[in-house]
């Protein structure tokens, strides 16, 4: 009777032990399930990051061959401006001195 106690005591400890296991097991399961959804979360952050990078990357690109751009106009202008000089020059008639006798 004594080893039939013995081994009740000892189920029953088993018992407690695999339920408190369980409830651990179960507790952790909650927290992993809540970490994925949080690197879900920041994965799609990330990317979310990296796309916006990448569009201010190109707006950048943009921009600065915009300022080139803008940067040339000035100097062009003065070129196109003396080569209009030397056409005019080369269009209009030679002046051919007038002598008065008076």
């Amino acid at each position: 009777m004594k080893q039939l106690t013995l081994i009740q005591e000892t189920l029953h400890t088993q018992e407690q032990a695999l339920r408190e296991l369980e409830t651990r097991h179960e507790e952790l399961q909650a927290r992993l399930e809540e970490l994925q959804g949080y690197a879900a979360t920041k994965d799609i952050t990330l990317q979310v990051r990296q796309k916006k990078k990448n569009v201010l990357e190109v707006v950048l690109q943009v921009a600065l061959e915009s300022k080139e751009e803008w940067d040339r106009g000035p100097l062009q202008l003065q070129v196109d401006a003396d080569a209009t000089l030397v056409l005019l020059e080369q269009l209009r008639p030679e002046r051919i001195p007038i002598n008065r006798k008076g």
